[in-house]
């Protein structure tokens, strides 16, 4: 009914299938109603779709012709769509309508998408802006900036929508800006029509001086016709507004199928729908950086003043999920919002050390207190983020990891050790020396406690591809464990951990001569 099951083959758009879903997504999620091609992929991505793609049972050869001859007919044909290009409707055989594979309700977030494919381009200015800053700071310094990728060139981030809270506070801060401009603009013609009702009311009374008595009657109902013609004047003008604010309402439905990659361009189908295509891009794009400039600044800025408009700082990662997504801000911006949080915690340095620079030595730490800025910085907002952005990646690598391991299934390294060695690498605060371990198990023997074989080399993830008798050699250590989780943290949240000094590329004494664990 809706959609295509088949990639071969044009997609379908009941009416009252249409009609269902634009009661149902369109009013109630505000999702537009656009046209599309009914075959949107282009014909490379088809190429590529046909080479790889496996003929379902009971299908032969024959049944294949069929769809492409289909395709080169109905190549230009236009439909309309209310919700997702891939979503499909089907009629179940209980005669109910269902929908699948809804991927998405929302616009594809605009920050994750590359400049040169339509997106607002800040994350590559700020690489840009990051490689600008670490010149003639050293190699080590560039070093650690390549973590975080030049480009958004991951297919990962097709996925990456905007959150319903934030598509809605937008409308309804449009909504309200829509509503302010046409209650000035009534203000203003009541205004004007005052004026000109006093204009008309001062001449009136000009003329009913000069005039006889025996008039009055007729000048009253004149009045009382002039009065019921407002009257209707109004009334007319009423009922048509409410239109226009449906109207306008209507309008900031948003088009959910927007850059979109492997699809192909409506322009010489028909411009008309090229032009709203451009327009809802631009939509697009301006809640992107809405949510750039104004929302993520705004909660840093909460954040900051926490102490004093009653905010709670969220103390574990629900509460913090809780908290950003309730401002419709996504995860991924997590370590957006802790570039924020260190610029800020940098401010409150550099005022403190001015504050403390202006003084005399006789009264120095009360004018400390005085000069130094009331609301500062919580520095547990900085070590949360951190904190949050490292157990996520550690998710990821630690997935990554049982994959290469068959799954936790392999004999040579169980799923057990491969956890418990991860986390040990995770939790400690540094790989102990030749030395170190020496005395450490000299130590313990002497106590009584000592350590078998076997649990020393639990202590270490290991290879388990040996070739018969071979011994299994240990691959991974704490920094390669952490360089992958920073690596993956650079390419998922776009940031350079500050207070977890793991890798190779950190030192000691770059972190005040204290290595962090989680």
């Amino acid at each position: 009914l809706y959609g295509a099951v088949e990639t071969l083959s044009a997609l379908q758009c009941d009416e009252e299938m249409h009609t269902l879903l634009e009661a149902s997504l369109g009013e109630g999620c505000m999702v537009a109603t656009r046209k599309i091609p009914a075959h949107p992929l282009t014909e490379e991505r088809m190429d590529v779709i046909k080479k790889y793609r496996i003929t379902p049972l009971g299908m032969d050869g024959n049944v294949e012709e069929k769809a492409e001859e289909e395709t080169e007919d109905d190549k230009d044909k236009m439909i309309q769509v209310c919700g997702p290009m891939e979503m499909k409707g089907i009629l179940g055989s209980d005669k109910r309508k269902y929908v699948l594979d809804c991927t998405r309700l929302t616009p594809r977030d605009a920050n994750w998408v590359s400049k040169s494919d339509g997106g607002t381009g800040h994350w590559e200015d700020q690489v840009q802006t990051s490689k600008s800053a670490s010149v003639g700071k050293g190699a080590k310094k560039s070093q650690k900036k390549q973590l975080v990728p030049a480009t958004l060139e991951d297919d990962e981030w097709v996925v990456c929508v905007l959150r319903p809270e934030l598509v809605t506070n937008f409308a309804e801060m449009k909504i309200g800006k829509y509503l302010k401009e046409v209650a000035a603009k009534n203000n203003k013609d009541k205004k004007e029509k005052s004026k000109e009702e006093l204009e008309e009311s001062s001449a009136k009374d000009e003329k009913e001086d000069k005039e006889s008595a025996s008039k009055d009657k007729k000048e009253k109902e004149s009045s009382s016709a002039e009065t019921e013609a407002v009257e209707s004047k109004k009334e007319s003008s009423s009922s048509p507004l409410g239109k226009v604010e449906e109207e306008y309402i209507k309008s900031l439905r948003y088009n959910v199928n927007v850059f979109l990659p492997y699809t192909r361009s409506v322009e010489s189908m028909d411009k008309d729908e090229h032009a709203k295509l451009k327009q809802d891009e631009e939509e697009a794009r301006e809640m992107a950086r809405h949510l750039w400039d104004t929302v993520l600044p705004n909660l840093t800025k909460e954040i900051r003043s926490s102490s004093g408009n009653g905010l709670q700082l969220p103390a574990d990662g629900r509460s913090l999920t809780e908290l950003i997504h309730q401002r419709g801000i996504n995860c991924r911006y997590i370590g957006r919002l802790a570039e924020l949080a260190r610029k800020e915690e940098l401010v409150d340095v550099i005022d403190f050390e001015k504050a403390s620079s202006d003084v005399d030595n006789t009264d120095k730490a009360a004018a400390k207190k005085d000069k130094a800025p009331r609301f500062r910085m919580p520095v547990c907002w900085l070590e949360l983020l951190e904190c949050e952005m490292v157990a996520r990646a550690s998710k990821h690598v630690l997935d990554s990891y049982m994959l290469e391991q068959g799954g936790g299934t392999s004999t040579a390294q169980p799923a057990a050790q491969t956890i418990a060695s991860f986390l040990s690498a995770a939790m400690s605060v540094g790989e102990e020396s030749a030395a170190e371990t020496e005395r450490r198990t000299t130590s313990d023997s002497n106590n009584g406690n000592v350590l078998d074989q076997e649990e020393m080399n639990a202590l270490t993830l290991f290879d388990g591809a040996g070739n018969g008798d071979a011994d299994a050699s240990p691959i991974r250590g704490r920094e390669e464990i952490w360089a992958d989780i920073e690596r993956e943290i650079g390419r998922r949240y776009r940031y350079t951990l500050s207070l977890y000094p793991t890798t190779a590329t950190s030192s000691k004494k770059d972190h005040g001569g204290e290595s962090r664990a989680m």
